[in-house]
């Protein structure tokens, strides 16, 4: 049986194919029927119908039909130029052909919508006058079609539109392998001639109506067509490319539905300027949006989403893309917490984004303080409601909302030696490439209490299984004592974490305090080379910049409009 069925199918399939082929040579041979019909069709035809209807050279034939043939759905599309030959010249030329229009040449192109594996295929043909030609009052217009590097784009498609004439003129047609399109013998016409050119794949390009209102001064105004006289035209399109945009906070976590004001530097108008890309995007419900039909040129990306501030991005300001590739553009928001400031370390010779930390230090009047950029911190002020995991009954965290202590065991006694602990949530940050630097800590420890009356280990992992608590020799017998100790590397690469804290007095008359703790980390969400200051007052304040190797720079930023962003040059020390 199995050797029968191998044996079937394989007749079967070959039948198959047989027949498959047998239906493409008859489609064919319908298709090239057709076309030779329509050639003797223009063979009795008069030199001057001989044209496309509604453009240029004008005439009576269709610019595109439909024919039902044999039960075959058939499209032929004509295309009609004329043809400077250089035997006598050419327009502009020398010598220069007043008569430019010396033949003309035919394209039919015909495809088959329900005709199987259909190729779409065409015919060629020339036609000349039968008398002589005659000096024209007419002009030519030249396209020229290059990419970004100014390589020649064969095959774009060209639509050239002019309504100032009557009647009318409206061509379609495509650029060849030199990438140009000639129109010859075309009427004059000033700023008349609409040019819009595209290709499948690539970004379009066209010229526009001087003295818009939205664009008074275009850089490619419509074209002008003088008598006898050449107009040549350049136009720049590529392959578009795409920008997987991601919003997201310090912890990877999705920030959907941010609106970002998405602008370019490519000008389509002068004076004023206009840019050719200039609109509003919103990333989805899951903080991801997919820029598939960007045009290459340099992109800023602006938060406009109320309720967030930039808090960091993996760009400096602009995004270049370039032609025909893909790029991953992550930017991380933090809820609006009123003026907030973003500081961008800067390379002074690149502009380029300062790799490794810098120290980054914020200060004003009553204010002051330092952090690394590349880094983020998480902090918890508030223990009430339960707020923590556990605890072993001597630790208070209703009394003062905003503060722990010990438990009072009668009015203003505590209980000494007890080493008494409370243990915190659990900390996510959102992934695994996370490397924890420091704890720190505000509170008040009492000299009277003795020694190291607050103090913390930490405990963390990558699967929420088990939790060993460690001090930072990495064994469980040492404790963090002093705030803004570095953690070590015994915690990197794991996604959750929680700290334990001790509370201890050797005097039963005082009792330490915690009203704040923060854990310093870094990770694929937390972006290098910037630091963020949410919720500050208003005033000016001083920013101060070092890094090894490098000269200390300075900058000022007023902080009073809500979000504002201040870009720090560094120079190297030599």
């Amino acid at each position: 049986m199995s050797v029968f069925l191998v044996i079937s199918f394989g007749i079967y399939f070959s039948f198959a194919n047989v027949l498959e082929v047998v239906q493409r040579t008859e489609d064919k041979t319908l298709a090239r029927a057709l076309l030779d019909r329509e050639i003797e069709n223009l063979r009795s035809l008069a030199y001057e119908e001989i044209g496309v209807e509604g453009g240029y050279p004008a005439g009576i034939l269709p610019a595109s039909r439909e024919l039902i043939y044999e039960n075959k759905q058939f499209t032929i599309n004509a295309y009609v130029r004329n043809v400077d030959d250089p035997f006598d010249g050419v327009t502009g030329g020398s010598p220069n052909d007043t008569a430019p229009a010396d033949y003309k040449v035919v394209e039919l192109q015909i495809s088959c919508a329900n005709c199987l594996n259909f190729i779409s295929t065409g015919i060629t043909t020339w036609v000349g006058p039968e008398g002589l030609e005659t000096a024209s009052n007419n002009g030519s217009l030249f396209i020229h079609v290059f990419d970004a590097n100014g390589v020649v784009v064969a095959g774009a498609s060209v639509v050239v539109v002019n309504n100032a004439l009557n009647p009318t003129i409206t061509i379609y047609d495509s650029t060849d392998n030199q990438g140009n399109l000639k129109l010859v013998d075309v009427p004059p016409s000033i700023n008349g001639y609409e040019i819009y050119v595209s290709k499948s794949g690539y970004s379009s390009a066209q010229t526009y109506e001087p003295g818009e209102a939205s664009n008074p001064n275009p850089v490619l105004p419509h074209a002008t067509v003088a008598t006898q006289n050449v107009t040549e035209l350049s136009l720049a399109i590529d392959k578009v490319s795409t920008v997987n945009v991601r919003t997201q906070d310090f912890f990877c976590d999705d920030v959907g539905g941010v609106k970002l004001a998405l602008t370019g530097e490519r000008l389509i108008g002068s004076g004023p300027d206009v840019l050719l890309t200039e609109k509003t995007i919103e990333t989805e419900t899951d903080g991801e949006l997919v820029l598939g039909d960007l045009t290459w040129d340099k992109y800023t990306f602006l938060d406009m989403t109320s309720g967030y501030d930039m808090a960091g991005s993996w760009l400096n300001n602009s995004l270049v893309v370039d032609p025909d590739t893909k790029q991953n553009l992550f930017l991380t928001l933090h809820p609006d917490e009123g003026n907030a400031l973003l500081v961008r370390v800067v390379d002074e010779t690149t502009g380029e984004l300062l790799g490794g930390q810098s120290l980054v230090g914020l200060s004003k009047i009553g204010f002051s303080d330092s952090r690394l950029t590349g880094q983020w911190q998480i902090s918890q002020t508030d223990w009430s409601s339960n707020d923590y995991y556990s605890q072993d009954g001597n630790i208070e965290s209703e009394a003062v909302p905003g503060e722990i202590s010990l438990v009072e065991i009668a009015p203003g006694t505590y209980a000494s030696s007890t080493n008494s602990w409370l243990i915190s949530k659990i900390y996510e940050f959102g992934t695994s490439t996370t490397e924890f630097n420091s704890i720190s800590w505000e509170g008040v420890e009492p000299a009277q209490a003795g020694q190291a009356p607050i103090k913390f280990q930490v405990a963390s992992n990558d699967d929420l299984g088990t939790w060993t608590y460690v001090g930072p020799d990495g064994t469980g017998s040492t404790y963090f004592t002093s705030s803004g100790t570095a953690l070590g590397d015994y915690h990197d690469g794991n996604r959750y974490l929680r700290y334990r804290v001790f509370l201890n007095t050797e005097n039963v008359n005082y009792t330490p305090i915690l009203e704040e703790v923060s854990l310093n980390f870094s990770s694929g969400c937390v972006p290098s080379s910037q630091s963020f200051w949410p919720d500050l007052s208003t005033g000016t304040y001083n920013i101060i910049v070092t890094k090894s190797g490098y000269l200390t720079a300075t900058s000022t930023v007023d902080a009073s409009f809500g979000w504002q962003q201040a870009v720090v040059e560094m120079t190297i020390d030599e």
